[in-house]
């Protein structure tokens, strides 16, 4: 926000008196785009506002086109900013197939599907982690616990 009249705009559009729209292309190759509107919220004080700066971003796609898209703040962190200060926005951008909520591209999908092999690769797991412990158990107790143990019993006698 450089000066005055830029931080007035952001106030504008907390309270929803103005826009912000932007239009996406909906390919690199037709002049024909989607419109969008980002939406801003915040916090509105005397001289500075508290300003969500985590926005979402979400966008359907059809054989190599966009066909839709939003933007929207998710609840953060409030960031302060008055008139010369500078707005941090970050968020995810997120890709879907169609009009469904399927997700294409690289974000994580975290549904599980086990393999037929998943119990014999747990199983083999941890075999190995209770060997490794037993193994390290033994070398700490005859290296160190059991000369302690001795020496003690030596001394008490």
């Amino acid at each position: 926000i450089k000066d005055e009249k830029e931080y007035t705009r952001i106030h504008d559009l907390m309270k929803f008196e103005k826009n912000w729209n932007c239009r996406v292309p909906v390919t690199p190759k037709l002049n024909e785009f989607v419109p969008i509107t980002i939406v801003i919220w915040g916090i509105i004080q005397n001289g500075h506002v508290h300003i969500n700066n985590h926005i979402n971003w979400i966008f359907h796609v059809d054989q190599g086109s966009i066909i839709g898209g939003a933007v929207y703040p998710m609840r953060d962190k409030f960031q302060y900013i008055s008139a010369g200060g500078k707005i941090a926005m970050h968020g995810p951008v997120r890709w879907f197939e169609k009009q469904t909520f399927q997700s294409i591209g690289s974000e994580l999908d975290l549904r599980y599907e086990p393999q037929e092999a998943t119990w014999a690769l747990t199983l083999g797991w941890c075999l190995l982690t209770a060997t490794l412990c037993g193994l390290v158990f033994a070398i700490l107790y005859q290296n160190f616990l059991r000369p302690q143990a001795i020496r003690s019993a030596l001394k008490k006698e």
